[in-house]
């Protein structure tokens, strides 16, 4: 399977990065976004929590770009027959198509803290060299992870139903943004006592404590929702559809 699954990665990422353009998003955004926080942040950059919620949140941008294409694009190319009527095993297909947009997504995030470091020891350093801290460096590679890991799934189910990549990435795009914005609401309108108790829970357990939990709770979600688009993915219904 291992080399099923390496022969999939590769024609993945040799057809992603064989346009220029996706290289050029890549840079861009890791450029932009990772010179202009850290610049207004300086030493803040390498302590507070900023670090930590955009390694989180922007790096989903890069993973919906490319999973949108998992099979929506190969659909779209007709190409999608050929794939499932290779050799390659069911597993292999799924995998390869998901670890190359985590990958993607990730590579995202290492980007955007090496070149955060670089802006803000510039910024303040001050001729001494400034560095994350252990809870934001955690925080940001963990946590991005595993999150780059859920939405890689959800992209992979929302692909495998839509007919385009236009589609898939509209539908993903609009499913992420509810999400975004209905937990800033949702934390808004919790009552006082559950907060009160959030904030006690979180200064009993101290940061690490808190971004274990965190991530303990995105790897239940992984799993099972791993365990779920394995057995939604049947080859037999992809090639009838």
């Amino acid at each position: 399977m291992f080399k099923d699954l390496s022969a999939v990665i590769w024609k993945e990422a040799r057809e992603f990065f064989s346009a220029s353009g996706n290289w050029v998003r890549l840079m861009f955004f890791i450029a932009l976004v990772g010179t202009i926080i850290p610049l207004q942040q300086g030493k803040l950059w390498f302590n507070s929590p900023l670090p930590v919620l955009l390694m989180v949140m922007e790096p989903v941008f890069l993973v919906l770009n490319i999973i949108a294409d998992a099979f929506a694009g190969e659909r779209e190319r007709h190409t999608l027959e050929t794939l499932l009527a290779s050799r390659l095993s069911d597993r292999s297909i799924l995998f390869g198509k998901m670890v190359t947009a985590m990958s993607y997504g990730f590579i995202g995030t290492l980007g955007l803290l090496v070149v955060g470091l670089v802006v803000a020891n510039i910024k303040a350093g001050n001729g001494s060299f400034l560095f994350y801290s252990g809870q934001v460096l955690l925080g940001s590679l963990l946590l991005s992870l595993l999150t780059v890991i859920f939405m890689s799934i959800i992209g992979i189910l929302v692909s495998l139903k839509t007919a385009t990549v236009r589609q898939a990435q509209q539908t993903l795009s609009f499913g992420y943004m509810i999400v975004f914005f209905g937990l800033i609401a949702g934390v808004q309108l919790l009552p006082r006592e559950w907060l009160g108790t959030l904030f006690a829970f979180t200064g009993n357990v101290g940061d690490y404590g808190f971004i274990l939990t965190i991530a303990a709770i995105l790897l239940v979600l992984d799993l099972a929702l791993i365990s779920f688009v394995m057995a939604r993915f049947q080859r037999s219904r992809l090639i009838m559809s």
